[in-house]
């Protein structure tokens, strides 16, 4: 997995996902991959950050620092994330927007409501094939040591299918979300279901 990004920092991937990163005392942008993305969702299926099966649909992923540093990340910057997609969809997800935290949470069970920083969006997003950059308004300082929380959220009027993306499963329960066929998803706290 190996994804091009053209910045003056750095990004990470993991489960669906790599950030740019820019580690301690750096200057050069390093991508950072979590996972092997070798399976992905059907086109309705979840987790699936893209996912417009339901109107709309929030995620919450864990990343542990020891992932994180399994795959060479340094304390430092992440300045963007992606998504690797094997189907696209192409339907506008509205307001999609990303948030990220550090947590000290080792296994995900409910939605974490508080501290996260808003680095992407809110706006439109339409995904395509491959690799899917977002780059953050501002860089994501991580201490090297916590885990990663990040948040995914849109909310449409009404529903087509997934864009199938590729992922890693875990061994523990590293992704919490909710889909619904209604309006205020991005401010549920329901869980529709936790994935590994």
């Amino acid at each position: 997995m190996k994804t091009i990004i053209t910045s003056s920092i750095a990004t990470l991937a993991m489960f669906f996902l790599p950030f740019l990163w820019n580690g301690a005392g750096t200057s050069c942008q390093t991508t950072i991959t979590i996972g092997t993305g070798t399976t992905f969702n059907s086109s309705t299926t979840y987790p699936a950050p893209y996912g417009n099966w339901y109107w709309g649909a929030r995620h919450q992923a864990l990343v542990r620092a020891a992932e994180l540093t399994a795959s060479g990340a340094t304390a430092g910057n992440i300045t963007s994330l992606a998504f690797n997609v094997a189907t696209p969809n192409g339907v506008a997800l509205l307001n999609f927007t990303i948030k990220i935290k550090t947590t000290a949470t080792t296994v995900l069970s409910a939605f974490d409501a508080t501290g996260f920083t808003t680095v992407w969006g809110p706006q439109n997003y339409s995904e395509t094939s491959g690799w899917n950059t977002h780059a953050f308004s501002a860089p994501f300082y991580w201490d090297g040591t916590s885990n990663l929380l990040i948040e995914t959220c849109f909310n449409n009027s009404s529903y087509t299918n997934n864009a199938q993306m590729y992922y890693t499963a875990t061994s523990y329960n590293s992704v919490v979300f909710v889909n619904q066929d209604a309006s205020g998803v991005c401010s549920s706290t329901a869980t529709t279901s936790t994935a590994v």
